[in-house]
């Protein structure tokens, strides 16, 4: 049972059409807003308290085999912050067999933590994060000001839009380089701790989310 509430902001769907053999989104966004790939990993939150990083997954287990990862946040994570993110490997079945608990697991050197979103300890316990997006990403470079090509931590990627033609351009970069699709972003709302419009999914398929 994890020692932290593990609630974490969710994505609503955005629905499609095809028009003129292009896809067009008829959900309602919010522009200008920002754009991430929507990485096919495992969502992850890291919580550094009493100066030890501990990494819990969406149904609140804990994260134990990304060790490498763990080393680098308790080193260069500040005290007292929550940081939201993705933990990715090269490819999804790389990404399940490292974190897997089974014996003949991966070791943790292709994993990443992609990070994209953060908050102070105190808001994520009491569920009171009033900062915008816009203002969490100031904070999350600033935050990880020491990532660099080498580092198993790294800022999210991803651009600020203004226009549904700017998101399709961006939805096809994505998809062609192999994602699900992209994440929708506004940038003037909270963390809301629960699904709703202020993330929203872009993806040429239906799925389904389920807990690890």
């Amino acid at each position: 049972f994890p020692s932290h509430d593990t609630t974490q902001s969710l994505a609503e769907a955005i629905d499609w059409v095809i028009q003129d053999g292009k896809l067009k989104p008829t959900t309602p966004i919010s522009y200008p807003c920002r754009v991430e790939p929507k990485w096919d990993g495992f969502r992850c939150i890291a919580i550094k308290s009493g100066g030890k990083v501990t990494m819990y997954a969406r149904s609140g287990r804990v994260f134990e085999r990304a060790k490498k990862i763990d080393a680098w946040l308790e080193k260069h994570m500040e005290e007292g912050w929550v940081l939201d993110g993705e933990l990715m490997a090269k490819e999804w079945n790389d990404t399940a067999s490292i974190i897997s608990s089974r014996k003949n697991h991966k070791e943790d050197d292709t994993l990443q933590f992609h990070v994209f979103d953060c908050m102070p300890l105190e808001n994520w316990k009491n569920h009171s994060e009033t900062q915008n997006y816009a203002t969490r990403q100031l904070s999350i470079a600033s935050l990880l000001f020491a990532v660099n090509d080498e580092s198993p931590v790294r800022i999210a990627e991803g651009k600020h839009i203004e226009n549904e033609e700017q998101l399709i351009a961006y939805f096809d970069e994505c998809v062609a380089k192999g994602y699900e699709g992209v994440m929708v972003k506004r940038l003037d709302t909270p963390y809301i701790f629960k699904r709703s419009d202020a993330v929203m999914k872009l993806k040429p398929f239906v799925s389904w989310d389920c807990l690890w």
